[in-house]
Formats: C-alpha cells, sequence, structure tokens
C-alpha cells in the first residue's frame, strides 16, 4: 500500500457531558506564490486512530514558472485529469481531477505487459498519479489531497459554572481583562464548524465559510455535526460577563467559522490551505487570528505554503502541538511560522498526552469547559485541541490593545510576545517538555502596558516566576 499522508485534528481525549439545553465563495486570491519553508517530509501513523485515504482522484499541484497554461492541461492529461483552480492561486497550487478506477486500470494494464505487480488500488493510484504528473514539464511538485481525522472519545456528566474553568486564572485571563477586552478582534476557527445559536456564542459569531458546500455562512445559524470546532471556538471567545454558562477567555473577540472538516470528522489540505489563502486575500473573511486544533506527523506542501502565505499577509498562526503523547514533529505546529501550544493539566503539570520537544508554550488542556452542540450546553474536553484557544485568545487581548493604541505588530512579533512572557516550568529556560513555560495572558498585556510606543522588533523574554 502506498503511504497515505494524513492528520489528525486533536479531539478531547475525555469528553464530559453537562447540563441539558432547556452566497458564493471568495474572490479569486492573489497570483504570487509564497516562498515554501524547509519542510522535513515525516512518515508513520498518527497513535490517536486510523489514518483516512487521501481524496480519491485528487492531487495537489504546484506549477513552476514554466507552468503555464499548455503545460498545466498536458500535466493533467497524464493521468486522464483536468485542471481546477479551488482558490489556491495565490500559492501558486491547483487540483486536477482524475478518474483513479480508469487510472488504476490503465496502471494495471500496463504492470501485466512488463510482469510487474498488478495489485494497484484506488490509494495507491493517488500516490502513483501525483508522482507521474510531478515528472512533467511545468511542475514544481505534486502531492495526494490528504485527508485528516478527528478523534473522538467517551463522555459522562457533570456541571458547569465560571468557577470550573480553573485554566483562565492559571493564564491570567481575570486580570489581563482589566486592561485588554479583545474587541474587535476576530479569530477563525478552522475546525468542524461552529453551532452559532449556542448561547454562549449567540453574537459572537462573525462571517465565516463552509469549504464543503462552497458557500459563506451567515454567522447566525451556522451549525456543527461534529462539535469540536463549537467547543473550541467558546474557549477562546465565548460570550462573558453575560449571566450564562461559561466565560471565553478572550472576553470580547468574535470568532469566524471556516468549516474545513465534515461530520465524520475528514478534512482534505485543499480546504485546510484555501481557508488559510481567503484569510488574507477576502476582506469579508479577514482574520487577526487562525486557530488549527488539528494536525499529523504527515507534512504537506500545499497546506505548509499556505501557513506561509497567511502570515505573511498578517495573520497569527495558532495550532495544536499532538495528542500522540511522542517527540516527533506535528505538524502543521511544527513550522515556524506558527504558535505551537503543548497541553498541562489543572495543577499545571505536562498532560500525559500531549506531544513534546516542538511547541513553543503550554496551556490548559485537562477537562477544559466549553459549548456543547445538540442537547448539550455544556461539555468537558481533554487535549491539545484545548490548550491551543487559550494561546489564540491571549493573543486576541494583546492585538486588541495594540489596535486601541493605533498599533499593528507583525505576526512574528505577537508569537514572540506570548513567548517572551510565558511562565517557566520545568527545567530552567526552554525544554523538552514545557516549551518556554505556560502562557500568561496577564503578563503579556502588562509587557505590552510598558511597551507603549515603542517599535523595537521583538519583545525580549522575561522570567516569571517570582510574579
Amino acid at each position: 500500500m502506498a503511504q497515505r499522508t494524513v492528520m489528525a485534528v486533536l479531539l478531547a481525549m475525555v469528553v464530559v457531558l453537562q447540563s441539558p439545553k432547556a452566497g458564493g465563495g471568495p474572490p479569486s486570491p492573489r497570483a504570487a506564490p509564497a516562498p515554501m519553508p524547509a519542510v522535513a517530509p515525516h512518515t508513520g501513523v498518527p497513535a490517536t486512530g486510523d489514518v483516512p485515504a487521501p481524496a480519491a482522484g485528487e492531487v495537489l499541484v504546484r506549477w513552476s514558472a514554466r507552468g503555464d497554461s499548455i503545460a498545466r492541461s498536458s500535466a493533467a492529461g497524464a493521468v486522464g485529469g483536468t485542471v481546477h483552480e479551488i482558490g489556491l492561486e495565490a500559492i501558486g497550487v491547483s487540483l486536477v481531477r482524475f478518474d483513479p478506477d480508469a487510472y488504476a486500470a490503465r496502471l494495471r494494464a500496463l504492470k501485466s505487459v512488463t510482469g510487474s505487480r498488478s495489485d494497484i488500488d484506488l490509494d495507491r493510484a493517488s500516490a502513483l498519479a501525483a508522482a507521474e504528473i510531478a515528472r512533467q514539464s511545468g511542475v514544481a511538485w505534486a502531492e495526494p489531497n490528504a485527508r485528516y481525522a478527528l478523534v473522538e472519545g467517551p463522555a459522562t456528566a457533570n456541571d458547569p459554572a465560571f468557577n470550573q474553568q480553573p485554566g483562565l486564572r492559571r493564564h491570567g485571563f481575570p486580570t489581563a481583562w482589566g486592561i485588554s477586552h479583545g474587541d474587535g478582534v476576530r479569530v477563525a476557527v478552522l475546525d468542524s464548524g461552529i453551532d452559532c445559536r449556542h448561547p454562549d456564542l449567540a453574537g459572537m459569531c462573525d462571517r465565516g465559510f463552509d469549504y464543503l458546500r462552497d458557500s459563506p455562512t451567515s454567522g447566525v445559524d451556522n451549525g456543527d455535526p461534529h462539535g469540536h470546532g463549537t467547543h473550541v471556538a467558546s474557549i477562546a471567545c465565548a460570550n462573558t460577563d453575560n449571566a450564562i454558562g461559561m466565560a471565553g477567555a478572550g472576553w470580547g473577540c468574535h470568532v469566524a467559522d471556516h468549516k474545513v472538516a465534515d461530520a465524520q470528522g475528514y478534512i482534505d489540505t485543499a480546504a485546510a490551505a484555501r481557508a488559510l489563502v481567503t484569510l488574507v486575500d477576502d476582506p469579508d473573511y479577514r482574520a487577526d487570528v487562525a486557530n488549527m486544533s488539528f494536525g499529523g506527523p504527515a507534512a504537506s506542501k500545499s497546506l505548509a505554503a499556505a501557513i506561509v502565505y497567511a502570515e505573511a499577509g498578517g495573520v497569527v498562526l495558532v495550532a495544536a502541538a499532538g495528542n500522540d503523547g511522542t517527540s516527533r514533529a506535528h505538524y502543521p505546529c511544527a513550522l515556524p511560522q506558527v504558535l505551537c501550544v503543548g497541553a498541562v493539566d489543572a495543577n499545571t503539570q505536562r498532560a500525559w498526552f500531549s506531544n513534546t520537544g516542538h511547541h513553543a508554550v503550554v496551556a490548559t488542556g485537562v477537562s477544559v469547559l466549553g459549548a456543547g452542540t445538540g442537547t448539550t450546553r455544556t461539555v468537558q474536553m481533554s487535549g491539545t485541541s484545548q490548550a491551543s484557544p487559550h494561546a489564540a485568545a491571549a493573543v486576541a487581548l494583546a492585538t486588541g490593545m495594540l489596535a486601541k493604541r493605533g498599533e499593528r505588530w507583525s505576526p512574528a512579533r505577537i508569537r514572540q510576545l506570548v513567548i517572551g512572557t510565558a511562565e517557566d516550568l520545568g527545567a530552567v529556560g526552554s525544554d523538552a517538555l514545557y516549551g518556554h513555560g505556560v502562557v500568561r495572558a496577564d503578563l503579556a498585556l502588562k509587557r505590552l502596558v510598558q511597551t507603549a510606543g515603542d517599535t523595537t522588533p521583538a519583545v525580549p523574554p522575561i522570567d516569571a516566576r517570582g510574579e
């Protein structure tokens, strides 16, 4: 079997159910391709579940300077396919669609003539088609349209309350709220959708986009058949100080639903990459922060190019480090443009499932209270998926404070602010278990108060142990 490239969205290891409840696509992006980062290939299967096959009959292709329309048609024709523009022109990527059954049959016939093995299934056909396209003139690279998977866990009952959100206090959010409410900041949630009718999210959802249906979402009647995206969104930006349910770490920030996962929890590379490009190129969907609670050990060049493009466009990228409990790199979190977040428990001890060695900071990710869907008002989940939106909320509060004083910092500088004000844990300095330490929203905002009017390119780290 061909290697299957996949990432697993980091859904809860533990889920606790709580009290029951009483237009068209984005415009075409700019054509200049983004520079590619150096991404080491990584193979293997995520420990959190089965690896879904790539999307059948689909190959993502990045064109070289010689890739004119004739060369593109010729390259696609090599596998009996056609070229489709899906909103990734800004990073020089197109989708080639072909008939996988016909292509596999053609290969089987050729193999039988040459005496080679003829057991070519559809998964292997996708990998072979990508390799054949990659050999054509005008092609920089080609890869199967990888799919990602959500991973679920068991459930029991409990009851919600603000005092059951110890992570908010541990990260200093109540103190930070006295400095900034994150008003006017938009956090894009690339996930399974957001239930914007939930009482804790009503009025906090901006217009988003459903990349499965290729249509905008209103921000009012959005749905989430899976539940993961709703939970993640509420941790970051649930309606706060409204005497209902839970509090959102980002207080006044808004979320935008960029739905890239289906009801079964599968996401393909094309949808995730298109969402990232849209955050930059379409003013209707422009975001300050993007939370990506998904990932896996295999790197996609298309997704990496979109990450570079989004960061260059001013979006602060935050992602979960992975729930495999290993030290292997997890993408997109391991990319240098991303604020990579591991998980700790309520006692600020590393969560047993949290990946190590590649994250910059840690945040609360065990039994985290968040909004549920359907008949479930609130739910507790555990995972680095839940840690990531805590860091995204800290970024939102900092971005809101900067906007109020007429400043806009680069994503790299805001990343350094969060990293540099993290409270050191474990061995002194950065270490494999805790990175630079636990996110401290209060210290980040206090540092902003100290640096008002400062235009230096970076924020030096501080030792928060004594504060």
